[in-house]
């Protein structure tokens, strides 16, 4: 019969696993967005020609930064992960809670910056925030919560066994 510290050690295999190859996947993500936010900014600077354009382009251009940088951030956090295999800690719940309020700032920062860069104001038109990343940005620090949460837990099985 297994042990509890041999299953533990299995998972946290696993664990430990799992979490450089999702490690990896976002930083490749986060290279990914800086090269569109480069694609869309030089789009911008030749195309974008009228308002419109100009409004679409530059919130898109915001939007692949700021996920650049929340996927260099999930690759740190997984990356951390599968050096200690242990997710649930204070410092995880800290990185959880800044992606999540990266995706809540760019709900809002999306659409007011191509507003300012564009010139176009498109507020007056249309919503001041993109319900979608909000939505996300609440998950995230939900999330946080959750591994605070697991942290506690954590720390209670470990000076137990």
């Amino acid at each position: 019969m297994e042990s509890i510290i041999e299953r533990k050690s299995a998972v946290q295999g696993k664990l430990k696993k799992g979490s450089l190859i999702i490690s990896a996947v976002c930083a490749a993500a986060s290279v990914f967005n800086v090269v569109m936010a480069v694609i869309r900014g030089r789009s911008y600077l030749t195309y974008a020609h009228d308002t419109l354009s100009r409004y679409g382009l530059s919130r898109v251009f915001v939007g692949s930064l700021i996920s650049a940088v929340v996927m260099a951030l999930a690759a740190w956090l997984f990356y951390r992960i599968s050096k200690d295999g242990e997710p649930f800690s204070i410092r995880n719940m800290r990185l959880v809670n800044v992606i999540g309020g990266l995706v809540l700032a760019n709900s809002i920062l999306s659409v007011a910056v191509a507003d300012i860069i564009s010139g176009s104001y498109m507020l007056v038109h249309g919503a001041a925030i993109d319900p979608n990343a909000f939505a996300v940005g609440l998950l995230f620090l939900c999330t946080g919560h959750i591994i605070r949460y697991g942290a506690m837990l954590q720390q209670e099985s470990d000076e137990t066994l």
